[in-house]
């Protein structure tokens, strides 16, 4: 988890994108869940702009487009600490729901 949370698009901000708030899994038990950071946000701009300005600052941080991009997904991948770790930018809100105002999430995992 440190290492995603340690990585540029764990932290950065965009104009147009409020984050909300934040969840992660927890490292507990004998068999912890893989590390999932979310972010949760509500959108100043329209959807299409916001995947635009994220996935952009995704490629300067070395992040490469895994899959074509549709108006509701995108998902980027990296190599962090010799592990493959994924960015999935979406309109679909699992993960926020005590975010209500959410419209748009970005998650990074470990897949």
């Amino acid at each position: 988890m440190q290492a995603l949370k340690a990585d540029p698009m764990a932290s950065v901000s965009w104009e147009g994108l409020e984050l909300l708030g934040t969840n992660q899994t927890v490292n507990e038990g004998h068999k912890p869940e893989p590390p999932i950071f979310t972010r949760c946000y509500k959108l100043l701009v329209p959807v299409s702009q916001a995947f635009d300005v994220v996935t952009a600052s995704a490629l300067e941080q070395g992040w490469e487009e895994k899959k074509r991009r549709t108006a509701q997904d995108a998902t980027l991948k990296k190599m962090i600490s010799g592990y493959s770790a994924g960015v999935i930018l979406t309109t679909h809100t699992g993960g926020c729901e005590e975010f209500p105002e959410t419209v748009f999430r970005i998650t990074m995992l470990y897949p």
